[in-house]
């Protein structure tokens, strides 16, 4: 590897702004396909006074974005990073690097460039594996490659903002839970019983809550349903674990 690629590696591993970044800009909405600008202490404090650079690709949730991580040192371009020309400067777009930040997080930063619908279309249908007419950089061909490494620190500065999609999608899941009562039975002909008395027992043990975790009771499939003044109910024969179940949605 050239000496002075590593001299730039160098440099680019004590970079550090001058200016504090850190603060809250005017509260605007966020743009797609915006490029911003700012510090990585702005996210966490505790972080470094590193510029940090994204681009806006999509809203995932009601204050969620996801974005991709953009870096002005070009010249460590890989075979998975898009080269943009953006008037003042030329950044590279890392497309195997995103994550995902608040409207609030995403106030800290200041908008730079606003690239196009079709460029935007482009990169993430090279993202998708599509081909396009995207300049790119080069393949990283040694371990040793310098590139390598510049990729695995630029992942490690917003690893936590990365991870956290996950976070947010074990808590969509936990919310999808159906709320339903489900009335274990010996026979059907406990079923009037169980209606009447309305013995209420809401997962009453692991076996029920894996058989019907995240079930809409309308899209259960064969089952015999009953109907009631109040509405239908479900009932289920196991045939593993023996007995009937009625589930009736609140």
């Amino acid at each position: 590897m050239a000496k002075w690629l590593n001299d730039l590696f160098k440099d680019y591993m004590k970079e550090e702004l001058e200016e504090d970044l850190t603060q809250n800009n005017k509260q605007t909405d966020p743009i797609l396909s915006g490029i911003y600008f700012g510090s990585l202490k702005a996210l966490d404090k505790n972080k470094p006074n590193k510029p940090l650079y994204f681009l806006i690709i999509d809203k995932v949730d009601e204050n969620l974005y996801e974005v991709l991580k953009v870096s002005d040192h070009h010249v460590f371009a890989t075979n998975v990073d898009v080269v943009l020309d953006i008037g003042t400067m030329k950044v590279i777009v890392q497309t195997d690097t995103n994550f995902y930040l608040t409207e609030e997080e995403i106030n800290k930063f200041i908008l730079i460039y606003k690239i196009s619908e079709q460029e935007l279309h482009k990169i993430l249908a090279f993202r998708d594996g599509e081909l396009t007419n995207l300049k790119t950089g080069v393949t990283p061909i040694y371990d040793e490659d310098i590139r390598k490494r510049f990729k695995q620190e630029e992942f490690n500065q917003i690893k936590d903002y990365h991870l956290r999609i996950f976070t947010i999608l074990s808590e969509n899941e936990a919310e999808e839970q159906p709320n339903v009562k489900v009335y274990i039975l010996k026979s059907l002909s406990q079923i009037c019983d169980v209606i009447s008395a309305r013995v209420q027992i809401t997962y009453h043990s692991d076996d029920i809550n894996s058989l019907f975790k995240n079930y809409e009771i309308v899209n259960i499939q064969d089952l015999e349903f009953v109907n009631l003044e109040d509405g239908s109910v479900a009932v289920y024969q196991d045939p593993v674990i023996g007995g009937f179940y009625l589930i009736e949605s609140l």
